[in-house]
């Protein structure tokens, strides 16, 4: 009786009027899904469909980690720069990269820190890790430093004229 029950209702988007029942399934009926109610903000209960948007994209949000959709007005959502996956607040836990100021996932966080152990609290996306931007690596060693390491430490890696590569101060004086 449930079932015929939602499927004789109309169901509409409260933003933009659309009729979301009309070609869509409200209610996955089957599967590993069965149960999980489509265009629905886990909140208020209100329906929006996924075409309305607002300042800051599709105006109900899925929360990667926990599956759950969200509309703009019961919860903010974060978004990773790095990989593009937003959060519910419950659920982010997020870093800003110490390099390009990003919000960046823990998932997105390749654990790469600095030789000099110059902050416990600094973390790097993984963008700026691959591109080169966080980091110089000693061409001997492979040790990593931070750039800000990099500009007023003697210690860290700094390129040799004579030999042409980068080195650490440890095996510069090798």
């Amino acid at each position: 009786r449930f079932n015929n029950y939602l499927s004789s209702r109309a169901d509409v988007c409260l933003k933009c009027s659309c009729n979301l029942s009309e070609n869509n399934e409200m209610i996955d009926m089957a599967g590993s899904e069965y149960g999980t109610q489509n265009y629905t903000c886990y909140d208020c209960m209100n329906k929006y469909c996924y075409e309305c948007e607002d300042d800051f994209g599709c105006y109900i949000r899925l929360c990667h980690r926990c599956e759950k959709s969200y509309c703009a007005h019961c919860q903010t959502v974060d978004y990773c720069t790095c990989c593009g996956f937003s959060y519910c607040v419950d659920c982010i836990d997020s870093k800003q990269c110490s390099q390009c100021e990003e919000n960046t996932c823990l998932d997105c966080v390749p654990g790469v820190r600095c030789h000099n152990n110059c902050g416990a609290d600094k973390i790097w996306c993984i963008p700026c890790v691959e591109d080169g931007d966080a980091f110089s690596r000693c061409d001997s060693c492979n040790e990593a430093y931070c750039v800000d390491c990099c500009d007023s430490d003697i210690h860290a890696v700094k390129f040799c004229d004579v030999c042409k590569d980068l080195h650490c101060g440890q095996c510069r004086v090798k």
